[in-house]
């Protein structure tokens, strides 16, 4: 129990759930911080929360808690690496390199930075000395790691924000021959965004 830190999940405006702020052990009843999960009808019966293993450092300031994650533009694929505990005062340098670490890339490498929401992905171009609390960075944020590319066009998607707007896009159209309408002659993986050129091409 010594080595947890507990925090609260909280409903954004842009409909994301994210951890939100520490609960305050031992002082914060159940019913207390039911009654702060903004965004909720309060339920005795269920409480979301992300409990923590923060080791020897369960006891230290925690202001920020940032989820992390890394793009790899050769598989194409998007993985969890675990996330960042901060203070307002920590700088953005330090979090690039803390990311990189959790993504087995060597800790001075020059990663890109983005910010995932549901909607959208933000490319995070922030001064390294620039501090959490100079930045819109809050508690809860999901912040994506990757390599910069040096060949784009050898990549399909060689960014996060390609391969967001791929994931958001795609879509399986279903072929039918006139002759026969309810069945199925062949699919087509095709993006919402094609023109009609790009779909008949």
């Amino acid at each position: 129990v010594e080595r947890q830190r507990i925090w609260k999940f909280t409903n954004r405006t842009n409909l994301a759930f994210r951890p939100d702020s520490l609960v305050r052990l031992p002082e914060d009843t159940v019913v207390e911080t039911a009654l702060t999960l903004r965004g909720h009808i309060y339920s005795p019966e269920r409480i979301s929360v992300y409990v923590e293993d923060a080791g020897e450092s369960a006891q230290t300031a925690a202001d920020l808690l940032l989820l992390l994650k890394v793009y790899d533009p050769r598989e194409q694929k998007l993985s969890n690496i675990g996330h960042f505990i901060g203070d307002i005062n920590t700088k953005v340098g330090d979090i690039k390199a803390a990311a990189a670490r959790a993504a087995g890339f060597p800790a001075d490498s020059d990663v890109l930075l983005f910010e995932e929401n549901p909607t959208r992905v933000s490319s995070l171009d922030f001064n390294p000395e620039t501090t959490l609390r100079e930045t819109v960075l809050r508690s809860g944020d999901i912040l994506v790691v990757q390599l910069p590319v040096e060949d784009v066009a050898a990549f399909v998607n060689p960014t996060l924000i390609e391969y967001f707007n791929y994931c958001v896009n795609r879509c399986t159209v279903k072929i039918c021959k006139l002759e026969t309408p309810k069945e199925v002659a062949f699919t087509l993986d095709l993006m919402k965004n094609m023109v009609y050129a790009d779909v008949v091409a």
